[in-house]
């Protein structure tokens, strides 16, 4: 405990002093606690972290629970991120309600107000945050300019931690001088700091880049199974992944978060020859094999065919273009994915690019997706390593200068899966706008699909061309070749056989 004669205690070697990194808070002084300092080299990255002691001169500190706590030693400093369920009372707990929020008193009219021993009180700072105590522990935080809760329940007897996380509060740094610098003020086009702390100061050129031309965080769109089943197409897109072992990859799904995203990418360092990459998510340096990668995706581990590898000797573009369009060439600028003719074949090469190669401009189709679905369609082909595409696709995000980032989804996956089991969702981060489902309502937004009164219609080259489900999709076989492509008016008359499509031109099987 402190000691009365010498308030100040001695400083954790982690924590520097409130009064050298941040002279606010030598101003704000809450009845009943201690402030000791500010830390920067917590495990969650935040704007910055207040830790305060008790009072010398005030009570125990006591909360709902609060003897079945581990206590940390004195001055070692700590920090749950445990959220607890609403309370129906809580003033014998940690959390609070939207209202009880808007119901706060300002902290300049309050300084010197003796805190009542047994009671709840809120406090504003500066009108942008709003802290919650209860006798003496902090337990929540909010930036009042958003409709999201943070909602913390610490209860230490010794040390009260209080991370100011909320991307809402990085303004409020700007506008008071205690954080990053607005790109409206200090030297002409300075972009703003990243709103996590970086390890190494030269990935802020990459940061930097990222954000540069307006470049916006999107969601990325995972696989909408009920929509898909409705089609008829579920099993034939599932059947192309299972053959390349991708088959639990089309069950993920999870929302985008800008902030952890754009730490990702602006930190990640893939390692070639060891097989791991290295990168920064929530202030603290991680590594993962890319086996692990590939697991956590859904992906194979083994037998892989890895990004850098050369194209099988088997492989021939034109000739499988050729199979699935009915067209004579295949140009990587100007061949088109909307030629594709079987939905599930088109449908299979939508999801790629909404997932792991994440662009948004998908008119053409580039060879590395079109042999992703050469391998779907093999018997014993090759798989497609997950984490060397994955990681080629981010390292080519920190080098183009235009097109916004749709890959964060895949980014959450990997935090918050084992083995980081990062909870991203119950941190304040700003989620990225647009859709996450590539759902009826995407489809029907790409073209894919239009509306009719006979039902949902396949589209191709801008004309309906099948009603959806239909019966010859639903028994789709991804190998035959023959069904690869599909006449407008299958099943065609016995008579019209010999008119069925053939290619304009053939190639010979390599």
């Amino acid at each position: 405990m402190l000691d009365a004669a010498n308030p100040q205690p001695e400083l954790h070697p982690h924590v520097r002093s409130s009064r050298t990194l941040n002279p606010l808070l030598t101003k704000i002084h809450f009845p009943g606690v201690l402030p000791v300092g500010i830390s920067r080299n917590h495990r969650h990255s935040s704007p910055f972290f207040f830790l305060y002691k008790p009072h010398p001169n005030s009570g125990p500190i006591c909360g709902r629970n609060s003897g079945r706590h581990h206590h940390p030693p004195p001055h070692i400093f700590a920090f749950s991120g445990q959220l607890r369920p609403p309370l129906e009372n809580p003033s014998t707990g940690f959390c609070f309600s939207h209202q009880e929020l808007s119901s706060h008193t300002n902290l300049s009219a309050k300084t010197h107000e003796k805190f009542p021993s047994n009671s709840e009180c809120c406090y504003s700072i500066r009108r942008k945050v709003i802290l919650k105590l209860v006798c003496g522990v902090v337990l929540a935080i909010k930036a009042s300019n958003t409709e999201q809760n943070c909602k913390l329940g610490v209860c230490l007897d010794e040390i009260i931690l209080v991370a100011l996380v909320h991307p809402g509060l990085r303004n409020w740094h700007a506008k008071t001088g205690t954080g990053a610098t607005s790109s409206k003020g200090g030297s002409k086009g300075k972009s703003k700091d990243p709103p996590f702390r970086l390890l190494n100061r030269e990935d802020r050129k990459t940061y930097d880049f990222l954000v540069s031309n307006k470049r916006q965080v999107k969601s990325t769109k995972f696989l909408h199974r009920e929509s898909f089943a409705s089609l008829g197409v579920l099993d034939g897109v599932q059947a192309l992944f299972n053959n390349i072992g991708w088959g639990q990859f089309l069950h993920n799904r999870a929302a985008t978060y800008v902030e952890p995203t754009l730490e990702f990418l602006t930190t990640f360092n893939p390692e070639e020859e060891a097989q791991t990459v290295t990168f920064q998510i929530l202030g603290e340096k991680r590594s993962l094999p890319h086996r692990v990668v590939n697991a956590l995706m859904g992906a194979p581990v083994d037998n892989l065919y890895y990004q850098q590898d050369p194209w099988p000797g088997n492989f021939n573009e034109h000739y499988f273009w050729q199979q699935i369009t009915n067209e004579p060439q295949y140009s990587s600028s100007s061949s088109k994915a909307s030629s594709i003719i079987h939905p599930c074949l088109r449908l299979a090469h939508r999801v790629l690019t909404c997932t792991i190669f994440a662009r948004s401009e998908v008119g053409q189709i580039s060879k590395a997706e079109l042999f992703f679905l050469w391998c779907m369609t093999r018997e014993n082909g090759p798989r497609p390593d997950f984490a060397s595409f994955f990681f080629t696709k981010c390292y080519n995000l920190t080098t183009m200068d235009k097109g916004d980032i749709f890959i964060g989804g895949l980014i959450t996956l990997i935090a918050s899966r084992p083995p980081l089991q990062l909870h991203l969702s119950t941190l304040p981060f700003e989620k990225a706008s647009g859709p996450s489902s590539l759902d009826g309502n995407a489809l029907r937004r790409m073209q894919l699909i239009r509306d009719s009164v006979v039902g949902p219609m396949w589209i191709l080259d801008n004309q309906p061309y099948l009603i959806l489900p239909h019966e010859y999709i639903e028994s789709f076989e991804p190998t035959d070749p023959d069904q690869w492509i599909i006449p407008s008016d299958y099943p065609p008359p016995v008579d019209d056989e010999d008119d069925q499509f053939q290619p304009a031109q053939q190639f010979a099987e390599p």
